[in-house]
């Protein structure tokens, strides 16, 4: 009855643990993928800017510029719907928030995409206006994201390597 007992304990306890673990786990990814999405999200902003400022100036042809908004476009859309599919896993308000913010990024980087193409197929005035206001929502939310998560105190980067002169 005794050794029952110990072997009860015995799977609790390590339930708990194993329980404990997952929890942990599941935070490390889901903190993992928010700092990825905020990468990507940087990179997509700085690309569509890059493919506007290569159509205006011509070194982009039309045909160059829509496929790379449309590639662009079609990433973020997949990075969108696996944010919303890792808020239902959050358990914590930081991660939550966090998500939240990328969320919205990822909606306006999406229109500044859509806005990009338009400008692209009708290079109108309106178009560009658009795009450019698009374009500035977005650096604002970036700015958001960027003071929201230096306020998480996370370690800061290790410095560069020393030069080898």
């Amino acid at each position: 009855m005794v050794a029952c007992r110990k072997c009860i304990f015995v799977i609790v306890a390590v339930i708990a643990m194993t329980g404990l673990s997952l929890g942990y786990d599941e935070a490390a990814v889901i903190e993992a993928f928010s700092q990825a999405a905020t990468a990507y999200a940087n990179d997509s902003f700085l690309l569509l800017g890059m493919v506007g400022d290569q159509f205006v100036s011509g070194i982009f042809s039309q045909e160059s510029a829509i496929s790379t908004v449309a590639g662009v476009q079609k990433r973020i859309r997949i990075i969108r719907s696996k944010i919303n599919l890792t808020r239902g896993m959050a358990k914590t308000e930081r991660d939550r928030k966090w998500l939240k913010m990328l969320n919205g990024i990822y909606i306006c980087l999406d229109q500044q995409a859509w806005a990009m193409s338009k400008y692209v197929n009708e290079k109108t005035p309106a178009n560009a206006k658009r795009f450019d206001d698009l374009r500035n929502n977005c650096l604002e939310k970036l700015n958001l994201l960027e003071q929201y998560h230096a306020s998480l105190g996370f370690s800061k980067e290790l410095p560069a390597p020393l030069s080898t002169r």
